[in-house]
């Protein structure tokens, strides 16, 4: 494929993700300023992220875009099934890199750094992010950039975390 027919669509995508949002700009409704010092600034989009990823597919990162809604820095991943969305990336992800989303796969051999699972497939001590508090929720728990959580103790049913508030 042509290098500008993958842009166009990498654009087309990336538009489709995204959500305009309201400001409150301090008018009331005939557009009169009724709060002062409101207002102005750039225009912020709201990209829907992936926080369930449970497609048992790999994906490629296609482009890391900062969000300014968030500190963390976004990837638009391509999956083998031609799905696109984007997920929060954790640090030493890199543009082209093959990722693991899901709940089950056959070896470990090809999971890399922000790779999705399941808490019972990860060894103790390994720095996780994006965690679910409850099954099938979305993830909910260190989703912030450069937070972490630490797998302590693990039993069959229960995976003690240790967050960065203690």
């Amino acid at each position: 494929m042509s290098k500008h027919f993958l842009n166009y669509v990498f654009f087309k995508v990336a538009n489709r993700l995204k959500l305009g949002t309201y400001k409150r700009t301090g008018k009331n409704f005939s557009g009169k300023t009724c709060v002062f010092h409101r207002g102005g600034g750039n225009v912020k989009f709201y990209r829907l992220v992936d926080f369930y990823r449970r497609l048992n597919s790999f994906a490629v990162v296609c482009s890391i875009l900062y969000d300014p809604n968030r500190s963390a820095y976004l990837g638009l991943v391509l999956y083998d099934n031609g799905f696109f969305s984007y997920i929060i990336l954790v640090k030493g992800v890199a543009l082209g890199q093959r990722l693991f989303s899901g709940t089950t796969i056959s070896s470990k051999e090809f999971l890399t750094k922000g790779s999705s699972l399941n808490l019972s497939s990860i060894g103790l001590f390994g720095i996780i992010s994006n965690v679910e508090s409850r099954p099938y929720f979305g993830a909910s728990i260190a989703r912030a950039a450069g937070v972490g959580a630490m797998v302590v103790a693990s039993t069959k049913e229960i995976i003690t975390l240790k967050l960065k508030s203690g």
